[in-house]
């Protein structure tokens, strides 16, 4: 009997499974086929209001608060989808880390670190 773990590891599905070895060589486009591997950084930008002394001095606006911008990035490693998929990897906009990358890549579930 095969657990299913077992067939997608026989089968080559990235079941989002992390690479303990570390991260591929970076998108930079170009031509991909199905099995490519690929790293892609995300930076998100969150802002969020702090509080501040004294108000309506310096950098303190009036209200006693202002906004503070945080930026994370964060790198993961993509696998260029196996069948039809395949043939968006190589289009700009299935990018991985792009609106579309899902319909092209394989994302894993943690973030990697170093070089593969």
């Amino acid at each position: 009997k095969f657990h299913p773990i077992v067939l997608a590891t026989l089968f080559g599905y990235n079941a989002g499974v992390a690479n303990a070895t570390g991260c591929y060589a970076t998108y930079n486009g170009g031509s991909f086929f199905s099995g490519s591997m690929v790293s892609a950084t995300t930076t998100t930008e969150t802002t969020s209001p702090e509080s501040c002394t004294p108000a309506g001095v310096g950098t303190c606006p009036s209200t006693g608060f202002r906004t503070v911008t945080t930026r994370t990035s964060k790198t993961y490693n993509y696998t260029c989808k196996t069948g039809a998929a395949a043939a968006w990897c190589s289009q700009s906009a299935f990018a991985p880390n792009g609106i579309y990358s899902g319909q092209a890549w394989d994302r894993e579930s943690a973030e990697c670190t170093g070089v593969a």
